[in-house]
């Protein structure tokens, strides 16, 4: 009986501890939604054949700026909303005219303007509380991201040149990388 009693209170004790244990509860809980807001679709990478010939054809890579095949988040979601391209027959005055009357049907004109502020606050406070404990008491930050990294084009462009002139793989050797400062 003593047995007993003593597996049981060691079985509620380890499971006590496990369930403390944020390394045990990031394996076993479902995954974080990401932030809906935030989310958006990226357009896929293209590689024109001309790389192949002649390196100086790659622009320089600008830091910050947008990829060319990419559209403005506004005009994906009108296209979006519009079905495909915005009507070209269709005046200025009778398309901002249309895109009020959608913004009041849909209530958007009464939406709170602070949204993404309190989304934003939410957001910090429940990472706050969803920090490991170690990270609390010592002020660390563990799973911090790591820099971007920017590939230096030519450098990119002599290495698959290479790769192609050996037959090796397009993902075989490093990828070079500027050094920002």
């Amino acid at each position: 009986m003593k047995n007993k009693f003593g597996l049981v209170i060691t079985l509620c004790s380890t499971l006590t501890l496990l369930a403390a244990c944020d390394t045990m509860r990031e394996q076993f809980a479902p995954p974080k939604a990401p932030d809906e807001f935030s989310v958006m679709r990226r357009a896929p990478l293209e590689r024109p054949e001309a790389v192949y010939t002649n390196a100086d054809q790659l622009p320089a890579p600008v830091a910050g700026k947008a990829r060319p095949q990419e559209l403005a988040p506004i005009v994906e979601a009108e296209q979006a909303l519009m079905g495909g391209a915005a009507p070209q027959a269709a005046s200025v005055q009778t398309q901002a005219a249309s895109i009020d009357e959608l913004l009041q049907k849909t209530g958007a004109n009464a939406a709170d303007p602070t949204i993404r502020n309190t989304i934003e606050a939410e957001h910090y406070r429940l990472s706050k509380e969803q920090q490991p404990t170690i990270d609390k008491l010592l002020g660390k930050v563990t799973n911090r991201q790591p820099a971007a990294k920017i590939v230096d084009a030519k450098g990119e462009f002599e290495r698959l040149k290479k790769n192609r002139e050996e037959g090796k793989a397009v993902t075989d050797g490093e990828t070079p990388t500027l050094k920002m400062d």
